[in-house]
């Protein structure tokens, strides 16, 4: 939520609401996603409104329709334009983010020394901590009266590792580091054995919304996955040479 704390998180100040999943949330989410009810800039039209709820008009944004899940992806998209117009943008991407370099600092810097590490660079503190309250502040996270944006004090290792692993996942969402991250701390066979939900809403003829969270597909990861397959024509090429594990 906009003030750093969980959505299920008791106390919170804001209230969680999946019909409104904007209203009172980390603006990161806004940045980030799609959802019933956005507004994008279409044809000169500032505040053309997406709407994905069940057979939304005649267009094709509707769940079901357009969309398995009731979002859309919106970073990467043209801010000034919704859906495909046919505008040519530029494809250089960066390779690196600065957030990117400073989370992997706080992740290195708690793997190595813990939570409390701190170093002086160019006359700046840095810490684990300072990285996360940096760009937390830098995302428009309210500080709270202690300062730590929704941040808890006094941090245990594993504490600050989750805390750390939670931030690139919301900063870095759809930026393609998901996929290794998972793989390089050896967790993808809890995060990506999941099932994979949606959120359905409904609209009566007097406009009352009604969403439910529904199955939409299922996600299967094998701990042979973390490695891919030596082929086989190479393994009988040397007896020395063995299959990566769990390929056996």
């Amino acid at each position: 939520m906009k003030d750093g704390k969980s959505i299920n998180d008791p106390s919170s100040k804001y209230s969680y609401n999946p019909l409104k999943p904007n209203e009172g949330r980390d603006p990161r989410f806004a940045n980030s996603v799609v959802w019933n009810g956005s507004k994008l800039t279409s044809g000169g039209d500032l505040n053309h409104i997406v709407y994905t709820h069940v057979g939304a008009g005649s267009t094709s944004d509707a769940f079901g329709t357009g969309t398995p899940t009731g979002y859309y992806i919106r970073k990467f998209g043209h801010r000034q334009l919704a859906g495909n117009h046919f505008l040519a943008t530029s494809q250089a991407f960066d390779l690196i983010r600065y957030a990117e370099i400073l989370l992997n600092y706080a992740e290195a810097a708690n793997e190595y020394y813990g939570p409390d590490h701190e170093d002086v660079l160019d006359g700046h503190v840095v810490s684990p901590y300072e990285v996360l309250k940096m760009l937390r502040e830098r995302a428009g996270i309210e500080p709270g009266d202690d300062g730590m944006y929704g941040l808890k004090k006094n941090m245990t290792y594993e504490e600050m590792q989750e805390a750390i692993r939670l931030e690139r996942r919301i900063e870095l969402a759809f930026e393609g580091h998901r996929f290794f991250d998972v793989r390089r701390w050896m967790i993808a066979e809890t995060t990506q054995n999941q099932q994979m939900y949606g959120y359905k809403i409904t609209r009566s003829t007097n406009g009352i919304e009604k969403g439910e969270k529904v199955p939409v597909r299922k996600h299967t990861f094998r701990e042979a996955m973390y490695f891919f397959p030596i082929p086989y024509k190479e393994t009988v090429k040397s007896e020395d040479l063995l299959q990566n594990p769990y390929y056996e």
